[in-house]
């Protein structure tokens, strides 16, 4: 038997189940106050862990900007693209809807 190298994976999700339904029901919401209320309630938690590992995994340290300022800048690239996807997702759907007709 062969002994795996490293150390341990541990077996912590950001997202469990409770939070991908969260994550469901922030995209399918039309309503700013609802979204906020998901985000804040739901999402910002294991957002921010997920966000502070990925900066510390890949080392994305710039020069002359804080740990703060690029963990916001990454936050927002994520809200941006996932904004994205869901107008990519509309757009599909209506296609979609238009070929059936």
């Amino acid at each position: 038997m062969v002994n795996k190298r490293g150390r341990k994976r541990k077996n912590e999700m950001y997202f469990g189940p409770d939070e991908e339904k969260a994550v469901n029901d922030y995209l399918a919401s039309t309503d700013d106050y609802e979204r906020n209320q998901i985000y804040n309630q739901w999402l910002r938690e294991p957002l921010n862990k997920m966000i502070e590992s990925i900066i510390r995994r890949y080392k994305l340290y710039r020069k002359g900007e804080t740990f703060e300022d690029l963990h916001s800048d990454t936050l927002s690239f994520l809200m941006k693209n996932t904004q994205d996807k869901q107008l990519h997702m509309k757009i599909s759907r209506l296609r979609l809807k238009k070929d059936m007709i």
